[in-house]
């Protein structure tokens, strides 16, 4: 996140993503999840999905959202 990021993006990172849950927002608001690759982004969608969330996309690495 230090290296880049996009503007408006809060940055939460994967290990604690299952006890940050709330601030994901409602679950039927879209999230758009990236990291440096997309792996880590494709995890977490997997656990919010599990969670509820139906509005979750992998936005894959940075450099594919820049």
């Amino acid at each position: 996140f230090a290296a880049g990021s996009l503007p408006g993006a809060i940055h939460i990172p994967h290990d604690e993503a299952a006890t940050r849950l709330q601030e994901f927002g409602d679950q039927k608001r879209t999230v758009v999840l990236f990291c440096a690759a997309g792996g880590r982004a494709g995890r977490v969608k997997d656990l919010l999905e599990s969670k509820g969330w139906t509005r979750v996309h992998n936005g894959g690495g940075i450099n594919d959202l820049r």
